[in-house]
């Protein structure tokens, strides 16, 4: 019989619990040798396994204080963590954009990358709150389901896997074109000086391509998203998103005007 998805789920996560409270548990045993300079040569492997069995401490103390950070001060943790990973993404996309095109930048659009940066402050909240409302609304449909007689919707084996696809539907076709239309794509246009008699047009020019290219890169996501806890998610969404800022600042940036800030290469 299948395992269910939780049970493969939990099994990784003690491993990697495992891993970080006891280094050694996966540091192969090394035998001790007599005090001679043969025997003891020092090499870049060495170093480097020193290095990794040191950082291995900051880790983990770095991910004990985020997760109290985020389980006594949840808002203002989200949505800095938003904010940051937002901006990390923007530069990302101006560094790509100069690449691809072969131009010289003066100087980086600060501006831009702060424009972003707030975005992802109030999208942190934006999210948080979808999630707990995907997750209300998977499990009426779960529940609705058994109801109607289609009893293997509420057992173990598939309710996980009913609730992942119905999170991601909600999501794509519900969600993320109310949240791209009064979000995502207005607030960078206003900060960065568009009248707001400007904002359906633009709208309506970005977000079919937006959603489009939404859907190849968050389903991927979305599975290990919506099966992770529900304090997580946002943080696990803002790890992803790094990647999805790049695409959502390129597409906000396609249509403006570079010849401010961006010069063609000689």
């Amino acid at each position: 019989m299948k395992r269910p998805a939780h049970s493969s789920l939990a099994s990784a996560v003690a491993l990697v619990s495992l891993a970080f409270n006891d280094a050694n548990a996966f540091t192969p045993p090394t035998h001790v040798l007599p005090h001679h300079p043969a025997h003891h040569p020092t090499t870049k492997a060495t170093a480097s396994r020193t290095t990794a069995r040191q950082a291995i401490p900051v880790i983990t103390e770095a991910a004990h204080m985020y997760s109290y950070a985020l389980s006594n001060y949840q808002i203002p943790t989200q949505c800095a963590t938003g904010g940051l990973l937002c901006g990390v993404g923007d530069v990302v996309a101006q560094k790509s954009e100069q690449a691809k095109e072969k131009m010289e930048r003066v100087a980086h659009d600060i501006a831009r990358t702060k424009h972003f940066a707030m975005k992802g402050l109030g999208g942190a909240l934006i999210w948080s709150a979808w999630y707990k409302i995907a997750d209300v609304l998977s499990a009426e449909m779960c529940t609705e389901m058994a109801d109607r007689g289609a009893a293997w919707a509420a057992s173990p084996e598939f309710e996980g896997v009913i609730r992942t696809i119905s999170c991601i539907g909600l999501e794509q076709f519900i969600a993320c074109p109310i949240i791209f239309s009064l979000w995502e794509i207005p607030v960078p246009k206003l900060l960065g000086g568009a009248e707001p008699r400007e904002i359906p047009v633009e709208v309506r020019k970005i977000l079919p391509s937006l959603l489009v290219d939404n859907a190849k890169l968050w389903t991927f996501f979305n599975v290990m998203i919506y099966n992770v806890p529900m304090e997580f998610r946002v943080f696990a969404s803002n790890l992803c998103d790094i990647v999805w800022q790049v695409v959502l600042s390129k597409s906000l940036a396609s249509d403006e005007d570079d010849d401010g800030p961006v010069k063609q290469a000689a």
